[in-house]
């Protein structure tokens, strides 16, 4: 996902979370200053955070030995809706 598309994502994760319609917002004020309920909001990739104290125990070759060669590492994949039953792989 290239970053101007996961920003307005975000933005609009924080509206809905809000419980208004799910849009981005017009800047400034950014997340950082004004977020969720008013309040300052830093919104982190979850996969990196999950994933970051194995990379430092194991080492990035390690974790490089995983996926194709110009795009190493673990990827979520979370299947869900009208499905048989609910996964998420990685």
């Amino acid at each position: 996902m290239h970053y101007p598309v996961l920003h307005v994502f975000l933005q609009s994760l924080i509206e809905s979370l809000e419980g208004k319609q799910g849009k981005p917002r017009l800047k400034p004020p950014f997340p950082a200053d004004v977020g969720v309920f008013g309040c300052p909001t830093t919104v982190n990739n979850v996969e990196t955070i999950a994933v970051a104290p194995t990379i430092i125990r194991r080492g990035a070759e390690w974790f490089n030995t995983f996926g194709r060669p110009r795009n190493t590492g673990t990827k979520l994949f979370n299947i869900s809706g009208g499905t048989f039953c609910n996964l998420l792989l990685k």
